[in-house]
């Protein structure tokens, strides 16, 4: 076994090392041991070239000295990663249409299929999400032949607060769709209204879904939206053009109810914060 130490370096500068320096001849000793082979961890090194002198002494007294010379240089030049760019998108819409119902009525409803009578009205009324809102009741009467026959009615409700004209405001890239819905007195358990969002485009309806099974039945406030619509989740296809060929559009929503029920029914529901966000090219 031997037993080392390390006594000294000679070189022109001082050189850090673990646990300590080791310096000119009059250097205290900085690291012992016991070991067949020793290690010196040099830390934040300076380059040059160093004479390290190592004493070992024996378990009989006997020491043998050693001279290692070690050489430091300058440590590769650290390579800069490239810089990157970052692309900023942006992710307002371009144009919002919206529609809270609180001031004057900017709609116009028509009756777009009817059977045995069935009747609808819309108003401005109190009890919305929050304030006012837009009331529609639709009015069926019974069968004739309970399951064999049916009452039925669809209503379009289109906005006159705006419009999208890909000619004049460019091709439009895609569109979100939002409105808070209810239902109001059920006339029986598990009744639904229909319900579509609507673009009119050169005389032609496309609708798109909106709701689980197009149609909701809760009786407090809900919140539906849809996002990153194109012409695809449009029907007839293939769904309006959002090109600068197309056609100014109009929006809005529909509504609507049926029944095989041989007592007439009446149902009540409401809409409030009606939102188109338009995304332009």
């Amino acid at each position: 076994m031997m037993n080392w130490s390390i006594l000294r370096e000679r070189a022109p500068m001082w050189a850090p090392v673990a646990r300590g320096r080791v310096g000119g001849a009059s250097a205290p000793l900085i690291t012992t041991g016991s070991s067949t082979d020793l290690t010196v961890d040099i830390v934040d090194p300076v380059p040059g070239v160093y004479s390290v002198v190592v004493r070992g002494v024996g378990e009989n007294g006997d020491v043998q000295e050693a001279t290692h010379t070690v050489t430091i240089t300058d440590p590769p030049p650290t390579t800069q990663a490239p810089a990157t760019t970052t692309t900023v998108v942006d992710t307002s819409p371009t144009s919002v249409l919206f529609d809270d119902f609180e001031g004057p009525d900017q709609w116009t409803a028509t009756v777009t299929g009817t059977t045995n009578g069935s009747s609808a009205t819309a108003e401005l009324a109190g009890g919305g999400n929050p304030g006012t809102l837009r009331r529609m009741t639709h009015e069926l009467p019974g069968t004739d032949d309970g399951d064999n026959s049916l009452t039925q009615i669809s209503v379009l409700h289109l906005y006159n607060g705006g419009l999208w004209d890909p000619a004049v405001d460019g091709p439009l890239a895609r569109l979100n769709y939002s409105e808070d819905q209810i239902e109001f007195e059920p006339p029986f358990e598990g009744a639904a209204i229909e319900t579509l969002f609507v673009i009119v485009q050169n005389g032609t309806t496309y609708i798109a879904f909106i709701n689980e099974n197009n149609a909701y039945s809760n009786t407090t406030w809900q919140t539906t939206r849809v996002e990153g619509l194109t012409p695809d989740d449009f029907l007839p296809a293939p769904g309006p053009n959002f090109s600068a060929g197309g056609g100014p559009m109009t929006f809005g929503y529909q509504r609507g109810n049926t029944s095989r029920s041989t007592v007439g029914i009446i149902t009540q529901h409401g809409i409030d914060n009606w939102t188109v966000e338009l995304f332009g090219e």
